[in-house]
Formats: structure tokens, sequence, C-alpha cells
């Protein structure tokens, strides 16, 4: 499992120093293996529509979610607690503290197909 930060998605979005790298992890990575928080996936949303990259963000989404094989994963408001607490014990910013609960956290298949996540 790869938890994929908003950083390095940006990092191709905006055609930045590492990101041929970056597209060759993505690439590496068999469908399956790639998790996007909602948190990130939000994220991206309102930095680039701040940039006025209205379309570069339907096209991530497009191609992130429904042909890249990325799934979302999104943190139960009980979770929240968890963030307030490592984001206090470990010095983290609110976005670091929720990436690493969500890594923390267990990802499972429910018989219906889709991910949830059990804290």
């Amino acid at each position: 499992m790869y938890l994929v930060d908003t950083n390095l998605i940006l990092e191709v979005l905006l055609r930045q120093t590492k990101s041929e790298e970056v597209k060759r992890f993505l690439q590496r990575a068999s469908s399956g293996q790639l998790f996007l928080t909602e948190f990130s996936l939000y994220s991206l949303g309102v930095l680039l529509i701040r940039r006025n990259m209205h379309g570069i963000f339907l096209r991530a989404v497009e191609d992130l979610l429904f042909t890249g094989g990325v799934t979302l994963l999104r943190l139960a408001p009980a979770d929240l607690a968890d963030v307030a607490r490592r984001s206090q014990q470990f010095g983290l910013d609110f976005d670091d503290a929720y990436q690493y609960v969500t890594a923390e956290c267990d990802c499972r298949q429910t018989q219906s197909g889709h991910r949830e996540l059990r804290c």
C-alpha cells in the first residue's frame, strides 16, 4: 500500500523538477496499491483552483480515481481525535497528522467491493 501525498501529485501536475521520477513511481505501482486521502484530494482542489487551474484539477480527478485505480480513503469523524493526538505527540501539522493516522488504519475490502478504513 502506498499512501500518495498531495505534494507528489502536485509535482507532476505543475511539472516540477522531480515530476518524471514521480510519474515512474506511479506507473510502477500496480493497480490497487495506490491510495489517496480525501483530505489530499480536497487540498489539490483548493490549490489548483486557486491558481485558476480548474481543468487540470478535473483531469487529475479523472486520471487518479476513475481511470488510474487510485483508491480514495476517508477518516471517520471519530478518528479526528487521533489526528489531534498525533499532531501533538509528533509536532505535526494537521495535514501530516491526518496522513499519519490514515496510514495507521487498516484498509479492508467489504463484501460489496468497496474499501473502508478501520482505525
